[in-house]
């Protein structure tokens, strides 16, 4: 399975290329003079003039391009194989950390910041197992470079994904990466990019959310670069609410949360942390009338 396998391509019919609207899914291809951005992927936001689009490019910022280098994508929707998708890396020592399904754009996400070291390496975990490893069949591998996706399985020693280490990652200390796992039609995974972030990460690696929904257990929420906003989305079980802390590279020891419990931005409250104690000072989701 090859990492560098192309998204799904729409077409009009014939093989002819199928006319781009606001809100259509792309990516560049065939650029000469900046050959870089061949293969990153955005969403249309408005036609410039009859040959441009403006296009919001997933967290790089947006850019107007022409129509003749705009591949529109496929936005079927797709069942994800697995229950969930985690990634284990260098920046907290290999600990595992789930990463976030984004159903629009086929894919699971996750944030990464970049050490003193100027570089990180990474692999996905099926299911948290790491018997079931998702890695390349080399070391350091990187978008940059062909190379085959390999697993789920329980090889992959010495086999990692390694951010910053190729020139056109453009690394250093402190740099952020989207890191994704794109899905083929068939819901399993098909390849591993990631892009450097418009908008740096602070001073952690990842934002997490951790709530009564999934018995506390830490997930990991989506940065919009473009709104310098992190965000997750919740499902309201039987009670008709739910609770949450925010953490910082998932430690307890890093908490963000409010100064009472079951606060709400109906109600005046502040914000506390990074620490650990904000043990049952809560954000409740549901529960202000």
């Amino acid at each position: 399975m090859s990492a560098a396998a192309d998204p799904p391509r729409a077409d009009g019919g014939n093989g002819a290329p199928a006319p781009l609207a606001p809100g259509d899914r792309v990516r560049v291809v065939g650029l000469l003079a900046h050959p870089e951005k061949n293969g990153t992927c955005g969403t249309l936001v408005r036609s410039v003039d009859e040959d441009r689009w403006e296009v919001r490019f997933d967290g790089t910022g947006r850019w107007a391009v022409r129509s003749a280098h705009l591949e529109k994508l496929s936005t079927a929707a797709v069942r994800p194989e697995h229950d969930k998708l985690s990634i284990a890396g260098t920046w907290t020592d290999w600990s595992i950390q789930d990463m976030s399904w984004q159903a629009d754009g086929r894919h699971y996400s996750f944030e990464v910041r970049l050490g003193s070291k100027g570089e990180e390496s990474f692999q996905v975990l099926v299911n948290g197992d790491w018997k079931a490893r998702l890695y390349p069949d080399r070391s350091d591998g990187c978008p940059h470079e062909r190379h085959n996706l390999c697993g789920p399985d329980g090889g992959g020693q010495g086999q990692n994904w390694t951010i910053g280490r190729h020139p056109l990652d453009r690394g250093g200390p402190g740099a952020g990466y989207r890191v994704r796992v794109l899905l083929a039609d068939s819901g399993r995974a098909r390849a591993v990019d990631w892009s450097r972030l418009s908008v740096p990460l602070g001073s952690y690696t990842s934002v997490s959310i951790a709530g009564t929904w999934d018995s506390w257990r830490a997930q990991g929420m989506s940065l919009d670069a473009e709104r310098s906003l992190y965000s997750f989305e919740v499902e309201l079980g039987p009670n008709g609410w739910e609770s949450f802390q925010i953490l910082l590279d998932g430690d307890w020891a890093r908490c963000l949360h409010p100064d009472r419990a079951d606060a709400c931005p109906h109600a005046d409250h502040s914000l506390c942390g990074p620490d650990g104690s904000g043990h049952g000072k809560n954000w409740t989701i549901g529960r202000h009338k």
